[in-house]
């Protein structure tokens, strides 16, 4: 089940990015070529690399891919790792789950302010949630690897083999 989610989420983050790169390349070449940038190119550019950013965080909170400095690592026993690991997992939890509320009441006041993006008229309220949403995914995911270091079968970073 957590497979197929994982699975789906780099599929939808994979996706996000080649729509980025062919939207990118049509406004700089338009741009360039016939003087005529892509219509709402920026606005694409922008909900695209917020869709990325948003839709990588959970996989990579879940993965433990997130970039870290372990400067006493060797100095540090198995328990101290596993507690670094749990209080990490609690923090980016809890960082995700204000992130999570602040976009819901971001999105509400888009909602009943009728916000809207200024060329494509897509609501802003929809664009907020979606990010809380993933926000609460990743929140979700971060307290999984912080609890599971504790059990017999804690969410290891998955080997480079297998993302291949």
């Amino acid at each position: 089940m957590i497979r197929r989610i994982e699975r789906g989420m780099a599929i939808a983050a994979a996706a996000a990015l080649l729509l980025l790169v062919v939207v990118v390349l049509v406004d700089v070449i338009g741009r360039n070529a016939f003087n005529r940038p892509l219509a709402s190119g920026t606005e694409l550019t922008e909900m695209l690399m917020g869709a990325l950013a948003f839709l990588s965080f959970p996989l990579l909170t879940y993965r433990q891919r997130d970039i870290t400095v372990d400067l006493f690592d060797m100095l540090a026993g198995r328990r101290l790792n596993k507690l670094q690991v749990a209080v990490s997992g609690i923090v980016a939890a809890t960082v995700f789950g204000l992130l999570a509320w602040q976009a819901a009441v971001q999105g509400l006041r888009a909602a009943a302010n009728g916000e809207s993006t200024p060329q494509l008229h897509v609501s802003l309220a929809y664009i907020w949630w979606g990010m809380g949403a993933l926000s609460v995914v990743t929140a979700l995911s971060a307290l999984v690897v912080a609890i599971a270091v504790f059990t017999r079968h804690p969410v290891l970073p998955v080997p480079l083999s297998e993302l291949e």
